[in-house]
């Protein structure tokens, strides 16, 4: 309960991207969690929603940097 009272207070804060970064980056730190601290097995599935959560973040928080470079601007 405590989490989502801290979701709830900080999401209008936070640029959108950061928020949906961190709402998809959740359910795999539950994954990790509870194989550390229940020592659950995750199943293949599972596994595989993780891939495609981590993949799916990487592409999304390359992607500005992408769109800089085919523009031809160099960041900052």
């Amino acid at each position: 309960m405590i989490g989502y009272l801290a979701i709830s207070i900080s999401l209008p804060r936070l640029p959108a991207v950061v928020t949906s970064i961190l709402l998809l980056v959740q359910p795999v730190l539950s994954v990790g969690v509870a194989a550390l601290i229940v020592d659950e097995r995750p199943s293949p599935s599972q596994l595989a929603g993780v891939a495609l959560v981590v993949v799916g973040v990487l592409i999304a928080a390359s992607a500005p940097h992408l769109r800089r470079v085919q523009a031809g601007t160099q960041p900052a």
